[in-house]
């Protein structure tokens, strides 16, 4: 219906990786879109393999400028998209950071200097404004293994891949090393 709304999402893609699999990304987007009500924008980066990488403070920028004019509700980053990194400094929770491209209006501070950010609030907007999903392929192989996927993914949508009733389900600690992960 005419009244359906459309959720715009952000494309980060590696601009390294962008021109090796820009056939079959494009027609992943497009299929996507006759399936779903959403609208792409696509933005290159700099990924972790180039000379001069973005900087996560300043993707968050380009996340935050997304969400405040176009309304954007998630970002898809594609290949070797540089992460923010924590490191709460109780017991063994650290690592890669999603929450700072989600909580685009939270305050993310490394308060001992040593380039891992360890204090987080929320802004005005309790919880995260947007969802991230990580298309991250192995960085060796990166260009054979998205190529693959998106290949995968085709062949499912046109129907000529049929799937078995499997699942995989990642499950995670909050901040406070509360299991979070399926019921039963």
């Amino acid at each position: 219906p005419a009244s359906q709304m459309i959720d715009h999402i952000i494309v980060v893609i590696d601009a390294q990786l962008y021109p090796w699999i820009k056939n079959k990304f494009t027609r992943y987007l497009t299929e996507v879109q006759n399936r779903f009500s959403v609208e792409f924008s696509l933005v290159t980066v700099n990924g972790l393999q180039s000379r001069n990488p973005i900087a996560p403070a300043d993707l968050r920028e380009i996340l935050q400028d997304e969400y405040s004019v176009n309304g954007t509700v998630g970002a898809l980053f594609i290949g070797q998209i540089p992460y923010a990194l924590w490191d709460q400094g109780v017991g063994n929770n650290s690592g890669q950071l999603s929450v700072f491209y989600e909580d685009l209006d939270g305050a993310f501070e490394d308060t001992n200097g040593d380039g891992l950010y360890d204090y987080h609030i929320f802004g005005s907007h309790e919880g995260p404004e947007i969802w991230v999903c990580w298309m991250r392929p192995p960085m060796f192989g990166q260009v054979f293994f998205m190529n693959r996927f998106l290949e995968k993914t085709h062949r499912y949508y046109t129907g000529e891949l049929v799937t078995t009733r499997k699942a995989f389900v990642a499950c995670h600690e909050d901040y406070d090393n509360n299991f979070y992960g399926p019921i039963g």
